[in-house]
């Protein structure tokens, strides 16, 4: 007997196929499934537009609809041995402890992206211990160890999800993320944050504004 060529085994497995394509399309905000009305396609979702200059990056996230990134402390611990990329990038002597934060974004109560934080230790006492103030970061460095923000140099790279980024965001190992690399520098050109954050590729959209200056 023919199994592959059963008409019976052939509808279960056309069934179960379109359910998983179904799954996966709701997943992604295309479609919209009610009990007893079927499937309904979505309209497109706005991506979340982050802007690439200083008062976007310091500020809270917002969305063009008002609804705003929220960002959820995974872990946030003591480094003793951190690795010479963190060390090169805030200026450290080898074996200077850091203070390591590992975040989750959420733009409308959806992953967005995944960022990882490394800061001295020794420069910023206790944040392993007392964590991160409500308004995030930025204003806990101010407000606590009255440092502020002036600078920041950022890179963008195309990059695929390693496994942790993949559980986090829910996406599979094909999703293209957008790394952004960044270190940022106080009222007196010291560094203070060095960070990886890992944006989901097709829900956010990078805007960059430069003014030019005549030479004369």
């Amino acid at each position: 007997r023919d199994v592959l060529g059963s008409r019976g085994l052939g509808d279960v497995y056309k069934r179960q196929t379109l359910r998983q394509a179904l799954a996966e399309l709701e997943k992604d905000g295309i479609i919209k499934k009610s009990r007893g009305c079927g499937a309904k396609i979505c309209e497109k979702p706005a991506p979340f537009v982050h802007k690439m200059d200083f008062y976007s990056i310091v500020s809270t996230h917002e969305g063009h609809d008002g609804k705003q990134v929220t960002s959820q402390v995974l872990n946030i611990r003591r480094f003793d041995m951190p690795t010479e990329d963190v060390i090169e990038h805030l200026q450290l002597e080898p074996g200077t402890p850091v203070v390591y934060i590992k975040r989750l974004f959420l733009f409308d109560d959806k992953p967005l992206a995944v960022g990882r934080s490394w800061l001295s230790l020794a420069r910023f006492p206790g944040l392993d211990e007392t964590g991160l103030g409500e308004k995030g970061l930025t204003a806990t460095l101010r407000s606590r160890y009255n440092t502020i923000i002036r600078r920041f140099n950022d890179a963008i790279e195309a990059v695929r999800p390693a496994p942790d980024e993949r559980n986090l965001l829910d996406v599979s190992y094909d999703c293209p993320l957008l790394m952004v690399r960044g270190l940022s520098f106080d009222q007196h050109n010291v560094p203070v944050e060095y960070s990886t954050t890992y944006w989901l590729g097709d829900k956010v959209r990078f805007t960059v504004s430069m003014n030019t200056q005549e030479v004369e």
